[in-house]
C-alpha cells in the first residue's frame, strides 16, 4: 500500500503488512475534511447512534463557532440530539472536576457522543464515552492540536497530567471553512505542535539505539512529509492562508493517525511535550491561565533543539536534530511565540522543567 500518496479521508480504516514487520490498522471509520459538510456529519451520527439518543457535547466557544450549527441539522434531520454546554468563564480544563460533572449528568440512555471543538471537548468525550462503553465522534473546530485522531486523552488528574487510555473515535469532521475561521492563535498553535514532531522523531531515533525499540521507515516518511508541507510556507500560518490552514489540519490529524497505526505516541510526541505539559501544570498551580497545548509545544522544540545541540558531543553516531535557531526562523515566520517568557513560564519553572519535565 503507497500510504504516502493517500487522500487524508484514505487512512479511515486501513490496514496492511507494513516492510517494518508490523501490520499496521487504524479503527477510525472515517475521516471527512471539506466544505458544506452538514450532511456527512448527519449521516455519521445516524450511522453510529443506531437511531438511538446523541449528546452533542461543546463549550460556549465551540458552540458558537459550529456546535449551534449542528444541533439545528441533527434536529431539522429528526435525530433525537440534546446538547450538554461547559459554561465555565475561564478556559475549560479537562480536569477531575469538568470530567466528573459530564459523568454525573449525562442520561443514562445515549447512545452515541458528538464532540464539538477541539483539544479539551475531545479529550473529555473521548475519555467520558469510553468510560459509559458508547462511541463518539468529533467535529473539529479548530487545527490546533493533533489528538483528534488518538485513543488517549490528556488530563489534568489531581493537579497532574497525565495520558489515560480512552478509544478512538468512529469518524473525525471537519469543514474547512471553519478551520479557517479559528481565532489565529489557535491556527498557530497548531502549527507549533505540528514542529514538535521534528524533535520527537529524534527521540525516537534515539530510543531505538538506546532502547532497542523499533521504529518504522513508513511512520517516518508519513510524518516528514506532512510536516514539510507546512513548513514550505509557514508564513502562510501568520497570514491565515486557507490552504495552509489545511495543510496544518492535515499535518495534525496524519500525526494522529501514525499514533494508531504504531499503537503508541511515539511518531509524534517526545521531549517537548513533556515539557509542555509541566508548563502547563505550573500555571495550572499558580491559578494562572495555561497557554495552548500547540503554543508550548513549538516552543518545548526551541528548548529541545538546544538541548540535542549542547549534547551532541555525548550523543550516539546518526543522531541528528534541528538547530534550535532553524526551529525558531519557521515559528516566528509563522507569527508563532518562540520563548517560554512568552507564555508566563519563570526562571525558576522553566530550569525545574528541565530536571523534572518527564
Amino acid at each position: 500500500m503507497d500510504v504516502l500518496n493517500l487522500k487524508l479521508q484514505d487512512f479511515s480504516g486501513m490496514s496492511f503488512d507494513c516492510d517494518c514487520g508490523m501490520k499496521h490498522s487504524l479503527e477510525i471509520e472515517q475521516i471527512v475534511y471539506g466544505q458544506e459538510i452538514t450532511q456527512d456529519i448527519i449521516q455519521a451520527a445516524h450511522q453510529y447512534s443506531a437511531g438511538g439518543k446523541i449528546l452533542t457535547v461543546c463549550d460556549q466557544h465551540t458552540y458558537k463557532a459550529f456546535g449551534k450549527n449542528v444541533q439545528e441539522a441533527f434536529l431539522n434531520a429528526g435525530l433525537d440530539s440534546s446538547v450538554y454546554l461547559f459554561t465555565s468563564m475561564h478556559n475549560l480544563l479537562p480536569d477531575n472536576r469538568q470530567i466528573g460533572k459530564l459523568l454525573i449528568e449525562i442520561p443514562n440512555d445515549i447512545s452515541l457522543m458528538v464532540a464539538v471543538g477541539s483539544g479539551v471537548i475531545n479529550d473529555i468525550t473521548r475519555l467520558v464515552s469510553y468510560k459509559m462503553k458508547i462511541p463518539y465522534m468529533v467535529v473539529c473546530t479548530a487545527p490546533s492540536m493533533d489528538g483528534y485522531a488518538s485513543a488517549t486523552s490528556s488530563l489534568i488528574i489531581d493537579s497532574t497530567k497525565n495520558t489515560i487510555t480512552g478509544h478512538l473515535p468512529k469518524a473525525i469532521l471537519a469543514d474547512e471553512n471553519v478551520l479557517h475561521k479559528a481565532p489565529g492563535h489557535m491556527i498557530k498553535a497548531g502549527f507549533g505542535d505540528v514542529i514538535g514532531k521534528l524533535t520527537a522523531l529524534v527521540d525516537w531515533d534515539l530510543g531505538v539505539i538506546v532502547l532497542h525499540e523499533q521504529k518504522c521507515p513508513v511512520i517516518v516518511s508519513m510524518v516528514n512529509q506532512a510536516v514539510e508541507k507546512c513548513i514550505k510556507n509557514a508564513q502562510g500560518v501568520r497570514n491565515n492562508d486557507k490552504q495552509v490552514v489545511a495543510n496544518v489540519f492535515e499535518a495534525l490529524t496524519i500525526a494522529g493517525v501514525t499514533m494508531g497505526l504504531n499503537k503508541n505516541t511515539r511518531p509524534a510526541s517526545g521531549a517537548e511535550h513533556h515539557l509542555a505539559h509541566y508548563w502547563d501544570l505550573k500555571a495550572i498551580e499558580q491559578n494562572k491561565e495555561h497557554a495552548l497545548h500547540g503554543e508550548s509545544v513549538g516552543i518545548g522544540t526551541v528548548v529541545i533543539c538546544r538541548l540535542y545541540e549542547l549534547a551532541k558531543k555525548v550523543l550516539p553516531q546518526g543522531i541528528q536534530c534541528p538547530s534550535p535557531g532553524y526551529i525558531t526562523e519557521l515559528l516566528q515566520k509563522a507569527g508563532a511565540m518562540v520563548s517560554p517568557t512568552q507564555i508566563g513560564v519563570t526562571r525558576q519553572d522553566f530550569e525545574d522543567s528541565l530536571v523534572h519535565g518527564h
